[in-house]
């Protein structure tokens, strides 16, 4: 489902841009970390492009 992961990949990143709020309760929820691990575990390297490292 790496598609899928893709897919949402891009809503965290444009819900980063419009909020704070939102950020917060991503990274609460694990939602990013668990994006992370399953785009980092794909072979298809333009997948990597949507995730945004969140310090």
């Amino acid at each position: 489902d790496d598609e899928l992961a893709t897919e949402v990949s891009w809503v965290v990143v444009y819900l980063s841009a419009l909020s704070n709020l939102a950020v917060n309760e991503m990274v609460k929820s694990e939602v990013v970390h668990l994006l992370v691990e399953r785009l980092a575990a794909s072979e298809q390297l333009q997948l990597l492009i949507p995730v945004k490292v969140m310090n």
